[in-house]
């Protein structure tokens, strides 16, 4: 059971960080834009990493639909 609190007490850091950071923005919406200047400079996040949050953000929509 420790691993799963791991686990979900790293899921809910991120969950906090993408609330702070994102200031009510929806960083999963469709029509969000990871490759905009603005978004790189305001999440500080290298190419790889926006590379996953888009892949995330479509799993999402399709999951979602």
């Amino acid at each position: 059971m420790p691993i799963i609190r791991a686990i979900h007490s790293s899921a809910k850091t991120i969950l906090a960080h993408f609330h702070y950071i994102c200031k009510g923005q929806r960083p999963f919406a469709p029509d969000f834009n990871w490759d905009s200047p603005q978004m790189k400079k305001m999440a500080q996040l290298d190419e790889e990493q926006i590379c996953f949050l888009k892949k995330y953000q479509n799993l999402v929509w399709q999951k979602g639909r």
